[in-house]
């Protein structure tokens, strides 16, 4: 009698326990006023309860970035598929660690999983971002000033470094309407600084003084390789160059920047190949694009 009546109580308290699941897990919650965001995580993980909570803020996020305006950044540029994913992809991050407003709801525990239940005011959130918007753009259009001026005295590689920043001011606004005023004249700001971070390095003409040389084996070559750089038919000075051996090998001067003129200048300072033909390459020294936010680097 003993043992049946305590099975009669695991029954029961089974029962209860499944009676008690919320609708909202079973039935997502709709509400035309109010952004809802629901997220799980496996209960074995230890730090479960906060990752159902940024996976609820993601849900939220996903959901005010869908509703992208027709005149926002996201809606009007003309990316490649890769940025067009990777701008999308860090808008709902970054919506998701700026939403402010939100409301805990509930929360509940099966065997295996935990479940949060949060809502955001839509009005409440509208407000919110109006105000981190204003301010994003115009923390953006500063870096776009400073980026426009360091770009107009030669300095590419620092306006690369303020289009990139700019860009990261407004990102959690990209899928929003963020045309503002420059210099009196109106201007979509996300295309603006896309474009020209895009942009800086486009147009470069690198024109060597000489296409041959005549060197020997183990020997420095006396003549110098030079090339001048150019952009939009006018010289480059101030740009960092680099020269390397792409076939063959040894030894070249320093990298170097150009002078006044556009133009570097290297020496060949030992051949250590016999390769009969052997090529030396040329560049603009990209090793500031370590420096760049890690989603950046590809567009440049």
């Amino acid at each position: 009698m003993k043992k049946f009546i305590i099975s009669l109580c695991l029954m029961m308290s089974l029962v209860n326990l499944y009676a008690k699941v919320p609708q909202w897990v079973t039935r997502r919650p709709i509400d035309n006023a109010k952004y809802i965001g629901i997220g799980m995580a496996p209960v074995s993980d230890p730090d479960h309860r906060n990752i159902a909570v940024t996976n609820a803020m993601l849900d939220i996020a996903s959901q005010i970035s869908v509703n992208v305006e027709s005149n926002s950044f996201m809606q009007t540029l003309d990316v490649d598929g890769r940025s067009r994913e990777l701008f999308e992809e860090k808008v709902n991050s970054k919506v998701a660690a700026n939403i402010s407003g939100h409301e805990f709801k509930d929360s509940y525990q099966s065997e295996t999983l935990y479940y949060v239940y949060y809502e955001l005011d839509r009005k409440k959130y509208e407000r919110f971002v109006a105000d981190q918007r204003k301010k994003g753009v115009e923390l953006g259009l500063d870096y776009y000033a400073k980026g426009r001026a360091a770009e107009a005295s030669h300095a590419y590689v620092n306006a690369v470094k303020l289009y990139s920043k700019g860009l990261e001011a407004i990102e959690p606004y990209l899928y929003l309407d963020l045309r503002t005023k420059y210099e009196g004249k109106s201007i979509d700001l996300p295309s603006e600084l896309y474009n020209a971070c895009v942009g800086v390095f486009s147009g470069f003409e690198l024109v060597p003084n000489v296409t041959e040389l005549a060197v020997e084996v183990f020997k420095p070559c006396p003549d110098p390789l030079a090339v001048c750089l150019s952009k939009a038919g006018e010289v480059v000075p101030n740009v960092s160059m680099k020269a390397l051996f792409t076939t063959g090998d040894g030894a070249l001067t320093a990298d170097t920047k150009t002078d006044v003129t556009g133009t570097a200048v290297f020496y060949i300072t030992n051949v250590t190949s016999k390769a009969a033909i052997q090529t030396v390459d040329v560049r603009v020294d990209d090793s500031f694009i370590s420096e760049l936010p890690d989603s950046y680097k590809a567009l440049i």
